[in-house]
């Protein structure tokens, strides 16, 4: 075991320390899901946490290259997927967007420090595209049950934030409403409809991931500053900011999806307007996209032009001092002198013999 460790690269022990933090900061999400949606969701997510590490071990072999099961992303994949998925999926939905990230999205393009896209937003994505009623379509918290999963006839439908924007309908001021946002009691993707855990969430990556926070806020504000110049809904500005931020699945791509280290520009100020390009587009296509939610597709829009932000420089305002001249040297200081004194009419030396 101690050989092992010792030869494992250095790279694939960032990757699986940086993985180890993020299941980490899943792991309050995954509760919450089990204690609102019951037994049922819990076992979505390890299936497809188990469905992730087959499918990367049999990927590399059809790919020819290592599996790299060690560094824990793919264990990563499979748990957040069905997180951004409604509790009453089928679980075929979970496994085929599992599937599709790693085999599809992943494994062709290397590993988890070579990925052109972010693999959960292009899974996510995938099945928006290809499962619209699957994906949008949510059951009221605390009713799940094994017979109204696949939205059969005691299915209960539950009414989620991104689908009352959508239609322009508000939640209005009401405080227990406000409430039931942050402890999560309220329809929408499974593992991010819980504002209270998000938020903790989010403040650990102050101490934990500092670098990454400078995306993550940036994205945060912009979408804030939108919602508030262009509410969706006629209750008020601050309320059209609490319903955008909290609706879908916008807080948890702002922590777990924008933040991938392969692909999220380098320089501070490349990640800065990765984040503002990136919480623009969420924002446009959730105002006149088709989908209730776009975030995902903003996502992958921006890894596609992740290299050119770090391209990106900010005007420098700073006021440089003027470069110290070299001292005289001795004749330099002469020749100077020379000069002055015939300026004046008057040559080093001779003066006092005209006087006499």
């Amino acid at each position: 075991m101690a050989t092992n460790r010792a030869a494992m690269p250095q790279e694939v022990k960032d990757t699986r320390k940086y993985s180890s933090g993020t299941l980490l900061m899943l792991a309050p999400l995954v509760v919450m899901t089990t204690y609102y949606y019951g037994e049922r969701a819990l076992r979505m997510v390890l299936l497809s946490a188990l469905t992730a590490v087959i499918t990367e071990y049999i990927g590399s072999i059809f790919v020819r290259k290592k599996a790299t099961l060690a560094d824990f992303n793919a264990l990563c994949i499979g748990i957040m997927i069905p997180l951004l998925l409604p509790a009453s999926s089928p679980l075929w939905l979970a496994l085929v967007g599992v599937v599709f990230a790693i085999a599809v999205v992943k494994l062709p393009f290397g590993n988890a420090r070579s990925n052109m896209f972010e693999p959960v937003s292009a899974a996510i994505a995938f099945l928006t595209v290809c499962s619209k009623a699957y994906m949008f379509t949510y059951p009221a918290v605390g009713v799940i049950k094994a017979s109204n999963v696949i939205l059969g006839s005691d299915f209960t439908e539950g009414t989620s934030l991104a689908s009352m924007l959508y239609q322009n309908n508000s939640i209005g001021t009401n405080l227990i409403s406000m409430l039931d946002l942050w402890i999560g009691s309220v329809a929408g993707p499974m593992g991010a409809t819980c504002g209270f855990a998000l938020l903790a969430i989010l403040v650990s990556m102050f101490f934990s991931r500092r670098n990454e926070l400078w995306a993550t806020m940036s994205f945060i504000i912009v979408c804030a500053v939108y919602a508030f110049i262009f509410p969706r809904v006629l209750t008020g500005r601050l309320v059209s900011v609490v319903m955008e931020l909290s609706a879908g699945m916008l807080i948890f791509a702002a922590i777990f999806l924008i933040t991938n280290p392969a692909i999220l520009p380098k320089t501070r100020n490349g990640k800065i307007f990765f984040g503002v390009f990136t919480g623009l587009l969420c924002m446009l296509m959730r105002s006149f996209g088709v989908y209730e939610e776009g975030v995902c597709f903003a996502v992958l829009i921006a890894d596609a032009l992740s290299e050119q932000f770090d391209k990106i420089h900010l005007p420098s305002f700073k006021r440089t001092a003027p470069p110290e001249k070299a001292p005289l040297t001795d004749e330099e200081f002469e020749r100077i002198t020379d000069t002055a004194f015939i300026d004046v009419g008057e040559a080093p030396g001779a003066g006092g013999a005209e006087n006499v």
